[in-house]
């Protein structure tokens, strides 16, 4: 006999639909001001490193798609406790990074 969850299915179409929402307009609904303006400093970053304004939207669209689905699972408590720590261990490391980026930035260059 088949398992059915109306609880799994709700949860995939959540994604499905929220993966099509990606576009800029969408985002702001759904993320704050500072959120808004560290992905558009990806967005320039991508553009720069890449020379193309398409793949640039691409993969900031991409990455907003990922978020999104990642708070989709962890809003219905789909990630175990090992995930979990893996998660907070790649957030404090991301943070880390993204603070060093940041000082880099402001930081004027000396001799």
């Amino acid at each position: 006999m088949e398992s059915f969850s109306s609880k799994d299915m709700a949860m995939k179409a959540q994604k499905k639909i929220l993966s099509h929402m990606a576009s800029k307009s969408m985002v702001q609904m759904f993320i704050d001001d500072t959120s808004s303006e560290i992905l558009d400093e990806f967005y320039r970053v991508s553009k720069e490193y890449s020379g193309n304004r398409t793949e640039a939207q691409k993969v900031v669209k991409d990455l907003v798609k990922v978020v999104v689905k990642v708070g989709v699972l962890f809003r219905h408590d789909r990630f175990s406790k090992e995930e979990l720590s893996l998660a907070q261990d790649f957030k404090k490391k991301l943070h880390q990074g993204a603070m060093t980026a940041i000082s880099f930035q402001e930081v004027e260059f000396t001799i």
